[in-house]
């Protein structure tokens, strides 16, 4: 027989009481960590009013917030003189469900919320009237220009983790670009490491400025220098935590720089993706052969098609990485050495592992 979850009995949230469902030791919902990072910080704002005949309710106005990151929302009420309602928190924040026409009940999405549409939240009907300008920005993927005051507080941000999180310059380079210089992506993922987030034009800003004369990326040189703030030691403690002291930021990124810098970082990635790549290849049992079989589909002529190396990634490697990330992996396999018809033999395959 199939067994279903018990409807929530409103003690925590729905996810907890699921939880609690699927085995004896109690374990916190899984967090999809991607979508908090991508969406932090991302809300979307209406100002509503209630679908209602009621003359007093109908005039009431709200302001409902909905939070991308963690789908959940909340909702606050004007305080508009002489109408006898106390305006306030109308809605705690909270992961409130929507229920579908089958009765299932899931949590709100960001497709529910528009101009003009009607949502029911909690038994109560709300007309979305106006969204506002910052949430626009976030649904168009507008980004806010960057200011020179931000780019001058990451630059001293930058220098001061560095130097709290490492004893030795050597050492922090290391960690921070493995791949020998420093790119945009490094960057982005040293921030986000550190509890941080930046977008990758404000990396591009910081390294122009760390490396003013460099082709999008920093050398350890460069990196010394900055650091240090001068020429000839490699001490850490000489900066001024004042962001004005950071000078001469330079706000116009150069075409080439731009062009430097996506090149740059995209290289590396294309050296991290190769070697997770034959790591998986070498690390999994049996042969290169026979792993070549398996995502051919033991074909009569022994020859393996892009489609069959796509989904050999997930179904036999367990390899999953993004839509771009895929994209990239099949240049590095197949560009320069496919045929017309855009398959590799095991030759091929063999000398592409046997590379790195």
């Amino acid at each position: 027989p199939v067994h279903y979850p018990p409807p929530h009995n409103g003690f925590g949230t729905d996810l907890d009481s699921l939880q609690n469902c699927k085995g004896l030791t109690l374990k916190p919902p899984r967090v999809d960590n991607e979508k908090l990072w991508r969406e932090m910080d991302k809300t979307m704002i209406f100002s509503v009013i209630l679908v209602t005949s009621d003359p007093i309710d109908s005039n009431r106005q709200f302001v409902i917030t909905f939070h991308r990151a963690t789908d959940e929302v909340e909702i606050g009420e004007k305080n508009i003189r002489n109408s006898g309602v106390i305006g306030g928190k109308f809605l705690a924040k909270g992961r409130h469900l929507k229920e579908l026409p089958n009765g299932k009940k899931i949590a709100f999405t960001p497709e529910d919320f528009a101009e003009g549409k009607t949502v029911d939240i909690c038994g109560r009907i709300f007309l979305l009237q106006q969204m506002d300008e910052k949430s626009r920005k976030v649904v168009l993927g507008i980004e806010d220009d960057i200011e020179e005051d931000r780019v001058r507080e990451l630059v001293l941000l930058f220098r001061t983790l560095v130097a709290t999180k490492y004893l030795r310059v050597q050492e922090a380079f290391r960690a921070i670009a493995p791949s020998g210089t420093l790119t945009v992506t490094d960057m982005v993922d040293f921030f986000r490491r550190s509890s941080s987030r930046i977008r990758d034009q404000e990396a591009m800003h910081i390294i122009q400025h760390v490396a003013p004369t460099g082709n999008g990326t920093v050398t350890y040189d460069q990196f010394l220098r900055f650091v240090d703030g001068s020429e000839g030691t490699s001490s850490m403690d000489a900066a001024s935590n004042n962001p004005k002291s950071i000078r001469n930021v330079n706000m116009q990124l150069k075409e080439e720089f731009k062009t430097a810098t996506v090149e740059a970082t995209e290289d590396n990635q294309r050296r991290i993706l190769k070697k997770q790549l034959i790591d998986k290849l070498v690390a999994r049992r049996g042969t290169v052969q026979e792993v070549f079989r398996l995502m051919a589909g033991h074909s009569f002529n022994s020859r393996l098609s892009r489609t069959e190396f796509e989904k050999g990634l997930v179904d036999i490697l367990h390899f999953n990485v993004s839509p771009r990330d895929t994209e990239l992996i099949l240049s590095i396999v197949f560009d320069g050495v496919e045929n017309a018809n855009g398959e590799i033999t095991y030759k091929q395959f063999h000398e592409f592992v046997e590379s790195a």
